[in-house]
This record gives structure tokens, C-alpha cells and sequence, in this order.
């Protein structure tokens, strides 16, 4: 069950030549390893969401704020994008580490 107030997009495989924008704190690692993950295996770091990102990376570590509604901008910019239909996938830093089948060390 997803205790989020809004929904992470399913995902089985990642692009990691992709374009990304990585928020929040993440539990499993730091912020700049998957920022330098990314880089290394091709990706592009976009610092806010637009319409030419494919993953937007929420960590996770859950701001106290989001039960009232009130994400930071990285994530209400995805979420508008994904209410346009834009391509964008609003993924879990969860999702992301299974998805690259290891983890990075801190």
C-alpha cells in the first residue's frame, strides 16, 4: 500500500541514458550517489521537472507536509506534467533501487 498522497508510476525496467530529476531525502543512500549513478551510466540530471523529463526520483523519506497536501515543487511540476499527459513517471527511490538491481553504498 502506497502511504504517499499521491501515486508512484509502476515500473519494471529504467532508462538510465533517460533524463531525470531526483527529489527528497533518500533512506538508502545519498542524494549525489544517485545523481553520480545516473551520470555515470549515461543519464541527464534536470535540477525541476519538464517536459523533456522521463523520471522523476522521489526519495524515500516522507515530508511530514505531503499528508496536507503540500509537496515541494519538484514534485506538484510532475504531478501538473502527469495531469497533462506528458511522459513523465513519478517513480519511488524504492522502485529506482530495484530497478538497478544494487545498492550504493554511502
Amino acid at each position: 500500500m502506497n502511504n504517499y498522497p499521491f501515486a508512484f508510476d509502476e515500473i519494471f525496467d529504467i532508462d538510465l541514458t533517460g533524463k531525470f530529476v531526483v527529489t527528497g531525502l533518500f533512506t538508502s543512500m545519498r542524494r549525489s550517489d544517485v545523481v553520480h549513478y545516473i551520470y555515470s551510466h549515461g543519464g541527464t540530471v534536470l535540477s525541476a521537472p519538464t517536459r523533456a523529463t522521463d523520471y522523476l526520483i522521489v526519495g524515500g523519506e516522507k515530508s511530514k507536509t505531503w499528508k496536507y497536501g503540500q509537496y515541494g515543487t519538484k514534485i506538484r511540476k510532475g504531478l501538473d506534467l502527469r495531469e497533462k499527459d506528458e511522459k513523465i513517471l513519478i517513480i519511488s527511490e524504492e522502485d529506482f533501487m530495484r530497478c538497478i538491481g544494487e545498492n550504493i553504498s554511502n
